[in-house]
């Protein structure tokens, strides 16, 4: 087992497990946010709380096994119908990624998902990894993911934002298969109601809070200084 961490919260039980499966076999250690009501997903760590948002979950989960576990350098971030790179093993990602960018701030975004139909892929961050530099040092040190967004356009803003730092990595030869509602194949899943539901509750406000945040230049996404 790799010391690579995979995050994500779910509301799907069923999705949960078998993504967590999926991503152990493969040798990743793995977190995963549920909400009350719901038991745990077999994760290596489980959290059972109320459910904030996908960003602000997925940041605390982050910065809680940092604390817990020093040596930690690579957290990725996904949903619970991404599965993980069937050609690579964790380590060998981790140590191209350090290959690259010695000190660890960055974000790799695996796209080779974007030759199997999933279109979009490649202008967002949506399933990245992220080093321990961008972990402690992005966004003045706040954590590697962006808010207050609750659902979207934060995968956009991560996009944006490293790569106008000049630390975005986007990798073709690597593969996060996305089951998502929206593909153009027979590997599509079912959209389901909390998804229906998020999109009513929570697309306009995001998307404007996106648009606000680009006009002004992403205010607060800074790289922490020791000035």
């Amino acid at each position: 087992m790799s010391n690579v961490w995979l995050v994500f919260p779910s509301r799907n039980l069923e999705r949960a497990k078998n993504t967590v499966k999926l991503w152990r076999e493969k040798g990743y250690k793995t977190c995963v946010w549920m909400e009350p009501g719901l038991e745990s997903a077999g994760a290596d760590e489980n959290i059972i709380r109320s459910f904030p948002g996908y960003w602000m979950a997925c940041n605390t989960m982050i910065l809680d096994l940092l604390k817990a576990d020093k040596s930690i350098k690579t957290v990725v971030i996904a949903a619970d119908d991404m599965e993980p790179d069937k050609e690579r093993s964790p380590e060998i990602i981790e140590k191209e990624l350090f290959g690259k960018y010695p000190d660890g701030y960055c974000v790799m975004q695996p796209t080779g998902d974007d030759k199997n139909g999933m279109d979009g892929v490649w202008r967002i961050c949506g399933s990245p990894w992220f080093g321990i530099g961008w972990i402690n040092e992005s966004h003045h040190g706040m954590g590697p993911c962006p808010y207050p967004y609750k659902a979207f356009y934060g995968d956009e803003q991560l996009f944006e934002v490293a790569k106008a730092q000049g630390v975005l990595w986007q990798r073709d030869v690597v593969s996060q298969f996305h089951h998502h509602w929206c593909r153009n194949d027979e590997f599509k899943t079912k959209r389901l109601d909390y998804q229906i539901k998020n999109s009513d509750l929570y697309w306009d406000s995001d998307q404007k809070w996106f648009f606000m945040q680009k006009a002004a230049g992403f205010p607060g996404c800074e790289r922490k200084t020791n000035v």
